[in-house]
C-alpha cells in the first residue's frame, strides 16, 4: 500500500500542463512506427486479394478497387513518413495529423469498396472468402493501431461502415441481410476490441513518459549534485575541493595565481549581519567573474577557499599583467560598498600574487601567494602585493 501511494504521488508530481500533451505525442509516435512495420502486410494483403479476384467471375470489377488500395497504402506511406520525420525533429505535427487523418479515412474507403463486387455478384463464390478474410484482418489491425487516437479510428470506421452500406444498397440483387449484419457486427466488435486495448496503449505511453521525466529529473539531480560538488553554493564559484583537484594535474600551463582576502569582514558580520555579508561575498564573486571575462585568454579560474577568502588562476598572463589584474580588482571591490544597502559599509581587500611555471605544484604557489597575501595584510590592507621576480 505504501509503495502504491508513493508510485500515486510521484505521478502525481510529473504531471504538469505539458503531461497529455507528451503523452499524446507519445501515442502518435507509437501509431506511426506501427504504420512504418505494416507496408509487408498490406502488401500480402493486396497479392491475396488480387489472386482471389482473378478466379472471381466477375474479376473486372476489382480493378478499381484494388488501384486504389494501392493508392492508400501509398498515400497513407507518404504521409506517415512525414509525419515520423517531424516527430524526429520535434516540430509540430497539428496539420499531419489532418493528413494522416485522411490517409486512413481513404484507407477505409478503399477496404470498404474492395467488397462491392462481392455485392454485385449474383452468386456466392468461395474466392470470396479470401477477400472476405483479408478485409477482416485489414479492419482489425488498422482498429487496434488506431485505437489509441479516437479521431482516427472514428474516421476509419465511419467511412468504412459508410463505403459498405453504400455498395451493397447499390447492388442489383437484394443482399443477404445477415451478409450486411456480420459485416456491421464484426465492426463493431472490431472497435469496441480495439477501445478496449486503446487503453493498454495509453498506459504504456504515460509510463514512457513518467520514466522519461524520472530520467530527466534524476540526470537534473546528478548534474546538481555534480555541480555542488565542484561549487560554493553562495558565490557560484568554484570550492576549495575543486581547486584541490586542480592542484593535482600536472599539466596546467604556466601563469599567476592571486590570493585575495576581504579586510575585516568580520566586523561587517558583527556590524550589519550574516545577510549583508552574503551579500558582499556574492557581490565580490560577480565583481572577480566580471573582471577575468575582460582578461585576454581563457581557462582562467576563480575559487571561493571559504569564509572571506578566494583564489584567481590566471593562466598563460605575464606578471605585469596579473599584478594590473589584482589592481583592478583591489579597486572594483572597493566599489561593492556602492552596491549594498548598507549605510556605513566598507569593503576593502588585501591581494597577493605569486608565479607559477607549467607543470609546477600550484599548492606551493598557494603557499608563496598567500605568504604575499600576509604581507599585504601587515602593511596595512587594502593593497596588493606581489612576491619579488
Amino acid at each position: 500500500m505504501q509503495i502504491h501511494d508513493r508510485t500515486s504521488i510521484v505521478s502525481e508530481h510529473l504531471r504538469d500542463p505539458g503531461w497529455e500533451g507528451d503523452v499524446d505525442t507519445e501515442i502518435v509516435r507509437a501509431f506511426a512506427e506501427r504504420e512504418q512495420h505494416s507496408l509487408p502486410a498490406n502488401l500480402l494483403g493486396w497479392i491475396i486479394s488480387l489472386w482471389a479476384a482473378t478466379a472471381m467471375d466477375n474479376p473486372a470489377a476489382f480493378v478499381l478497387p484494388l488501384v486504389l488500395r494501392l493508392v492508400a497504402i501509398g498515400f497513407t506511406r507518404i504521409v506517415s513518413n512525414r509525419l515520423r520525420r517531424k516527430l524526429a525533429a520535434r516540430t509540430e505535427i497539428q496539420s499531419d495529423l489532418v493528413w494522416i487523418v485522411a490517409a486512413i479515412g481513404f484507407a477505409g474507403f478503399s477496404w470498404g469498396l474492395l467488397l462491392w463486387p462481392l455485392a454485385f455478384a449474383a452468386t456466392f463464390q468461395p474466392p470470396a472468402l479470401a477477400i472476405i478474410a483479408v478485409t477482416t484482418v485489414a479492419v482489425s489491425l488498422i482498429g487496434v493501431m488506431s485505437a489509441p487516437l479516437p479521431r482516427i479510428l472514428a474516421m476509419f470506421a465511419a467511412v468504412f461502415a459508410a463505403t459498405v452500406l453504400v455498395g451493397f444498397s447499390l447492388a442489383p440483387h437484394a443482399p443477404s441481410l445477415w451478409a450486411l449484419g456480420s459485416i456491421m457486427g464484426a465492426l463493431t466488435g472490431i472497435v469496441i476490441f480495439s477501445l478496449g486495448s486503446a487503453r493498454q496503449t495509453r498506459s504504456a505511453s504515460e509510463m514512457l513518459v513518467e520514466n522519461r521525466r524520472l530520467g530527466d529529473e534524476l540526470a537534473s539531480a546528478l548534474a546538481h549534485a555534480e555541480f555542488l560538488s565542484q561549487r560554493d553554493p553562495l558565490t557560484g564559484l568554484y570550492n576549495r575541493r575543486a581547486l584541490g583537484e586542480k592542484m593535482q594535474d600536472a599539466s596546467h600551463p604556466k601563469g599567476h595565481l592571486l590570493a585575495v582576502d576581504l579586510d575585516h569582514f568580520k566586523k561587517i558580520n558583527d556590524s550589519f549581519g550574516h545577510a549583508i555579508g552574503d551579500q558582499v561575498l556574492a557581490r565580490v564573486a560577480d565583481t572577480i567573474r566580471e573582471l577575468m571575462r575582460s582578461i585576454p585568454g581563457e581557462s582562467h579560474y576563480a575559487v571561493r577557499m571559504g569564509g572571506e577568502e578566494f583564489a584567481v588562476l590566471l593562466i598563460r598572463v605575464n606578471r605585469s599583467t596579473a599584478i594590473a589584474t589584482a589592481e583592478a580588482l583591489r579597486q572594483r571591490i572597493s566599489w561593492v560598498a556602492d552596491e549594498i544597502a548598507a549605510d556605513g559599509i566598507q569593503v576593502s581587500a588585501s591581494i597577493g600574487v605569486a608565479q607559477f611555471q607549467s607543470g609546477t605544484n600550484l599548492e606551493e604557489c598557494y603557499v608563496r601567494a598567500d605568504s604575499a597575501l600576509y604581507k599585504a595584510k601587515q602593511e596595512g590592507r587594502d593593497r596588493v602585493i606581489a612576491e619579488a621576480a
